[in-house]
């Protein structure tokens, strides 16, 4: 009996989600979201370069330029082979020679072209949240400037966490022979890092981009879903690409640029949607919390 109650309590839940999602998807079908996603997929791989220069001139400036090679091969193992082998040399060449000097001279084109992708997005989560007043140019600007560099600084860091879990596991080692679990280990952290900072990167671009302050646990359903449907994207990505898809027979040697703007337009659909689910659980959300007061 126990057993049948819980199914019971799952079905009412089960289903307005799947009502949630359903009116979030035709909702982003009707307001032109899988086009923002477009114009999103395209501005970000093309700000992701910038970012990276960026990136490279800060971790020099900090004399940790190891870290940013740590984190790019963190980056492309969470990405599907094609889209890394895409993106991977030309992004190596991009970061090739460039210098600490370049934090004098021309940090601010640079902070600028990285944070079009920054904007973009913001674009697509007022759309969602259905803001009317946008905020004024040069706050916008301003907030978007301080993404990149926080997104900038948050790579020392976990490349620090990445470092110190196996030392941390080499001292627990020292007194309890588990060195066969040692990879296994290590590989969770390293995921587990890459997702926490997605995460910690998706509550603040919901809750700070668009022009209406919600509440953090307002925005987790969506960036959650966004979590999920992230993983197993980029998993089925790979499946199709490995069995089903030749895109060198179509584009020829434009089949890797081809097949990393796939990647990024997939990505962008499933930031854009998670927003969407955000705004369309606000209605039921609100009639809960107004139950839960008549009752108090």
């Amino acid at each position: 009996m126990q057993k049948v109650g819980r199914l019971g309590g799952l079905w009412p839940w089960s289903r307005d989600f799947s009502l949630t999602l359903a009116r979030a998807g035709k909702r982003m079908s009707d307001e032109d979201g899988f086009m923002v996603a477009g114009y999103m997929s395209f501005i970000s791989i093309v700000a992701i370069f910038p970012f990276l220069i960026f990136l490279a001139a800060i971790l020099s400036f900090l004399g940790s330029e190891a870290d940013l090679e740590q984190i790019m091969d963190l980056a492309f193992e969470t990405m599907p082979t094609e889209v890394a082998e895409a993106l991977e040399p030309a992004l190596a060449e991009v970061l090739v020679g460039q210098q600490t000097g370049f934090l004098t001279f021309g940090i601010l084109a640079t902070l600028w072209a990285a944070s079009n992708g920054v904007e973009a997005v913001r674009l697509a989560f007022n759309r969602a949240y259905r803001v009317e007043h946008l905020r004024p140019f040069w706050y916008r600007r301003l907030q978007n400037f301080l993404f990149v560099v926080l997104l900038a600084l948050m790579v020392p860091l976990m490349s620090f966490l990445i470092v110190l879990a196996p030392l941390l596991w080499r001292a627990l080692t020292f007194w309890i022979d588990l060195g066969f679990t040692f990879a296994l280990f290590f590989t969770f952290v390293r995921y587990a890092i890459a997702v926490l900072a997605l995460f910690v990167t998706l509550m603040a671009m919901h809750r700070f981009l668009p022009n209406n302050g919600h509440k953090l646990r307002n925005i987790l359903p969506g960036v959650l879903l966004t979590l999920v449907l992230f993983v197993a994207a980029g998993t089925g990505f790979s499946w199709y690409l490995a069995h089903f898809a030749d895109y060198s027979v179509t584009y020829g040697s434009m089949a890797s640029i081809v097949i990393a703007l796939l990647f990024f337009y997939m990505t962008s659909v499933i930031v854009i949607l998670g927003a969407y689910v955000n705004e369309e659980a606000k209605p039921r959300r609100t009639a809960n919390d107004q139950k839960t007061e008549l009752v108090d």
